[in-house]
C-alpha cells in the first residue's frame, strides 16, 4: 500500500510539474505589450512585445507578440516619417521670416548669413577638413 501511495504522489507531483513547465512564459509580456500599446507607450509595447517573443518565440503568445511588435515598429516609423515632414514643412516658413543666419564652427566662432543655403554651404564646405561647425540657426527674424 505504500508502495502505491509513493507512486501516486510522485505522479501528482510530476502532472504538476508538467503542467507548470508548459505555461506559456509570453502570456504575461504580451499582455503588458498590449496595454503599453492601448496607452500609446509604444517604446515600453516594443520592449514587452520583445521580451514576449523571446521568453517563448514559438509559443502562440511569443508568435503574436512577435507580429504586434512588427505592427508597432510599422506605427513608430509612420511617426516619424509624419514628424520629418512637419518639421520639412515649416523650415519654408522660417527661412521667409529670418534675415540673420548663423553658424558657430570650432575653429572659427561664429559666421551670419543673410538666407540658410549660404550658412549650410559653410557647414559642408568645411566638413573633413578639421572644422566643426554646429547647426545653422536663425539668429534675428525680420520684422
Amino acid at each position: 500500500m505504500d508502495g502505491m501511495r509513493a507512486s501516486f504522489i510522485l505522479g501528482v507531483v510530476l502532472v504538476i510539474g508538467l503542467t507548470t513547465s508548459c505555461q506559456d512564459k509570453a502570456e504575461a509580456p504580451l499582455a503588458a505589450c498590449k496595454a503599453a500599446e492601448a496607452k500609446g507607450d509604444l517604446g515600453a509595447a516594443v520592449k514587452a512585445c520583445e521580451q514576449a517573443a523571446n521568453a517563448n518565440p514559438s509559443s502562440q503568445s511569443g508568435l503574436a507578440a512577435g507580429t504586434l511588435l512588427v505592427a508597432i515598429n510599422g506605427k513608430i516609423a509612420e511617426k516619424k516619417r509624419a514628424e520629418a515632414e512637419a518639421i520639412a514643412a515649416a523650415e519654408p516658413r522660417e527661412e521667409a521670416k529670418c534675415s540673420d543666419w548663423m553658424v558657430t564652427c570650432t575653429p572659427g566662432g561664429a559666421s551670419h548669413y543673410k538666407n540658410r543655403a549660404a550658412c549650410q554651404k559653410l557647414v559642408t564646405d568645411t566638413a573633413g577638413m578639421g572644422v566643426t561647425c554646429g547647426a545653422c540657426v536663425c539668429y534675428s527674424s525680420a520684422p
